[in-house]
């Protein structure tokens, strides 16, 4: 797999500079904290304001900001050392502003009202920026060089299972989860990696996690947050619990064609495997048909399925309704490439037709 741990950088929460500057927000309007002192000075773009004195100027600067933009301006100041009274009023700030997202957020998903919804959806998108996703250029090129075993028939199970037909009453409900397993070698990262790439085509949010990078912080009110290891994360993920941001995003996508795929590449590679799939299995189980915006991809080795997935899965009381799985062919992508060039040397056309005989093992 390619490496798409990349530096992004985000329309709300775009951070820069070093110890003596911020720039948060977007290209458009920066506000640059250039510095501030331990007597109550804070200077931003260019103009130097004192907490005794300008008390109600920064308040009202600082209330006009995105959640992130405050958030960050909150990290910086703290790290600096400034004034007492600079830093409580961040603080304030932030937490009014959190307590008014959560009250957003619950007033959402109480309501049957769409017009409601709508109204709430256009007041969070103006708070909260879910456009920072990483630029995955190059591993979206990866994908694409990728020539091994193609799998259309998971492919085609894998787009069955997130979807249904409103049309066939028989048509079983979209799942909310799916996990690929399989031994090594039998191609699940890469069908992960493509499935990615025909989400990412058709518009959709994506994220993809290799599990060996990621951790899940937990916080005071026992909720936890995602982090990677050596990468920047959306900034939606780095200021809310991981269920917390789903809601978001989904309350952001509500009302349109699109939906937010997560992706986590090979769990059994995490050196904390079972904690890891205990944290994803737990937010599965919260993201009920409220959430009808979020798709969670997850794969792993047969083994790991066995000892460690298999038994928590099978006791969910939503496992038919929310959770599916798919089970990759018996031939690893080197079997197959080396039964390819054993046809080829017989000078057989149809090689995958023919891979998929009996005597190749069961194929796809």
């Amino acid at each position: 797999m390619a490496d798409i741990n990349q530096k992004h950088t985000g329309s709300e929460g775009n951070v820069a500079g070093n110890k003596n500057s911020i720039t948060t927000g977007d290209n458009s309007s920066n506000l640059i904290i250039q510095g501030c002192t331990v007597g109550g000075n804070l200077t931003i773009n260019n103009t130097t304001y004192n907490i005794s004195r300008d008390y109600d100027k920064l308040k009202t600067i600082f209330e006009a900001q995105p959640y992130a933009v405050v958030k960050n301006s909150l990290e910086y100041v703290s790290e600096q050392k400034a004034h007492a009274d600079v830093i409580a009023l961040l603080k304030m700030i932030l937490s009014n502003k959190e307590k008014e997202i959560e009250d957003l957020i619950n007033a959402f998903y109480n309501t049957n009202d769409k017009k409601k919804k709508k109204d709430i959806k256009e007041t969070l998108a103006s708070k909260i920026d879910i456009s920072d996703f990483r630029n995955d250029s190059d591993f979206i090129t990866g994908i694409k060089k990728i020539k091994t075993v193609e799998r259309e028939k998971e492919m085609k199970r894998l787009e069955n299972l997130f979807s249904s037909d409103a049309n066939d009453e028989t048509s079983d409900k979209p799942k909310t989860a799916v996990i690929l397993v399989g031994d090594t070698g039998t191609g699940k990262s890469t069908l992960l990696a493509k499935f990615y790439l025909r989400k990412k085509e058709e518009d959709n949010k994506c994220l993809y996690l290799a599990a060996s990078t990621i951790n899940f912080v937990n916080q005071q009110n026992g909720a936890k947050k995602l982090e990677i290891k050596g990468a920047n994360m959306p900034q939606i993920f780095t200021n809310f619990d991981i269920l917390s941001a789903l809601k978001l995003i989904n309350i952001i996508l509500f009302d349109t064609d699109k939906n937010f795929f997560l992706f986590f590449d090979a769990i059994n590679e995490n050196e904390n495997s079972k904690e890891l799939f205990d944290t994803i299995f737990t937010t599965i189980n919260n993201v009920d048909d409220k959430l009808e915006k979020i798709k969670i991809v997850l794969s792993t080795r047969l083994i790991t399925y066995k000892t460690i997935i298999k038994p928590k899965w099978n006791d969910s009381p939503k496992k038919e309704e929310y959770l599916g799985t798919i089970k990759i062919g018996n031939y690893t992508t080197k079997e197959f490439n080396k039964a390819c060039d054993n046809l080829n040397d017989q000078r057989i056309k149809d090689k995958k037709k023919n891979i998929e005989l009996p005597r190749y093992g069961q194929g796809c």
